[in-house]
């Protein structure tokens, strides 16, 4: 029941992660945090939402969409980290 709601995170995360693909195409110094913090931001939500499922609702498994959030996150911030030089 917990999981039949819109995925209003991933959308309000997918048009803030457009924006500062935006901001990093342009060069735009800001936009780097931004991104740093973006990617910091998937991997909080993937635990927080791994954590509910499995710790408070007792399933024996994560589903597919904690599994994207905790895959977009490992993948932004290290290209991000790698970028720095760019933004510098």
């Amino acid at each position: 029941m917990s999981m039949l709601k819109p995925l209003w995170e991933g959308i309000w995360m997918g048009i803030f992660g457009l924006l500062i693909a935006f901001g990093l195409k342009k060069k735009i110094n800001f936009a780097w945090m931004l991104g740093i913090v973006w990617g910091i931001m998937w991997l909080i939500n993937a635990a927080i939402q791994g954590g509910y499922e499995m710790l408070i609702l007792g399933w024996s498994g994560v589903c597919v969409q904690t599994y994207l959030f905790l895959i977009l996150g490992l993948i932004a911030l290290p290209s991000l980290l790698i970028a720095r030089e760019g933004f510098s």
